[in-house]
């Protein structure tokens, strides 16, 4: 039996148990053309799980807050000098381990915050920026048990930010609607997949609506929540993928692109335009996929993906044809366990750079 248990932090494949420990993100500079330098390794917090870029002290450099998970329940902040490095790191405590955060605008006052998922507890904590760098304590909004992803959008159409929350053990995605001063309404409570650990949003059959999708792992299903507009969403349906479906992504053309660490595949569902899918496509990536990130890392406006693969200890960049399928992959080095990988450009070149947090397995 193959089984993730992301809330102890304990990755279980190929009937292998195996703890996870760690300290470090490793950046790879693109050189514009679809490769990628060595990677540049810079030392945080125990565990660290998901990274969001932004510029939080507004020096025109990209900075990264990473989670930290396990025994350090703590948000690092990593100022960057503009040449792929970064500062030393600033911690923020909050109340549980730290597994995913994003990183925008909840108070609009154009400084950036951070909302995180603990999964312990089953709680959103909230951190506000200073804008210079800094942040302000935690708020904490209650939701379902485990949390795990989390995605921000505008669910309701009324031009403030709201979250969308993956609760691994309930099976469900709780909806908490921004009143754009950095509140948040009480969770609404959606029915999904088994084991829901990611979630990504997007408009999936245009109708100008966000919808939902999340990547259920205990059941090896995507489900696919069409949005109301008024921050509710239709009943699931779902799409059945390979094997342990961990990450998900909204592409162009509202197409589904998702990893599956089972049998490490990236798999993609190219949309019909009225939010269903035809049948997923696979393609060969490193071992043990966890996440993924998308972006034209060569310039061509073609759609490229980057996946973090947890037991080869590297990241696979696959460059799009432009017709939903890729060309064979290029690995890339990283630290040990890369769990988490995202986009920026941390040495303002205008060309895409990678992130990748390294749990250590």
């Amino acid at each position: 039996m193959r089984l993730i248990c992301i809330w102890l932090l304990m990755i279980v494949l190929n009937n292998v148990y195996v703890v996870v420990e760690g300290n470090s993100i490793s950046v790879l500079l693109g050189n514009g053309d679809g490769t990628f330098q060595e990677q540049k390794v810079s030392i945080l917090g125990q565990t660290p799980s998901s990274v969001g870029v932004g510029d939080f002290n507004h020096d025109g450099r990209l900075d990264v807050a990473v989670g930290n998970n396990r025994n350090d329940h703590s948000v690092s902040i990593l100022l960057g000098n503009g040449d792929g490095t970064f500062q030393n790191q600033t911690k923020y405590e909050v109340d549980s381990n730290v597994l995913f955060l994003v990183v925008d605008d909840f108070n609009n006052d154009n400084k950036l915050d951070i909302a995180a998922t603990g999964g312990f507890i089953g709680g959103v904590y909230l951190l506000i920026g200073n804008g210079d760098g800094t942040f302000h304590k935690q708020s904490t909004y209650k939701v379902g048990q485990t949390p795990s992803c989390i995605v921000v959008d505008d669910f309701n159409n009324d031009a403030q930010l709201d979250l969308a929350i993956g609760n691994i053990d309930d099976n469900s995605v709780s909806i908490l609607l921004g009143n754009g001063n950095a509140t948040f309404k009480d969770q609404l409570v959606f029915a999904v997949g088994e084991g829901p650990f990611s979630v990504a949003a997007g408009d999936l059959n245009n109708d100008r609506k966000v919808d939902l999708t999340t990547a259920n792992f205990h059941d090896n299903t995507i489900s696919v929540l069409l949005g109301n507009g008024d921050g509710t969403f239709q009943p699931e349906t779902s799409l059945n993928t390979d094997d342990l479906p961990t990450c998900v992504r909204v592409g162009t053309k509202m197409d589904l692109i998702v990893t599956d660490a089972g049998h490490s595949w990236l798999g993609t569902f190219l949309g019909n335009g009225n939010g269903t899918f035809q049948k997923q496509n696979l393609f060969k990536v490193g071992s043990g996929p966890f996440s993924l990130t998308i972006g034209d890392f060569n310039h061509d406006t073609k759609l490229d993906v980057a996946t973090a693969n947890t037991e080869s200890n590297n990241v696979s960049v696959l460059i799009g044809n432009g017709d939903g399928t890729f060309h064979y992959q290029t690995t890339y080095e990283t630290g040990r366990g890369p769990w988490f990988v995202t986009v920026g450009d941390f040495n303002n070149d205008d060309k895409i750079d990678l992130v990748v947090t390294n749990i250590n397995i």
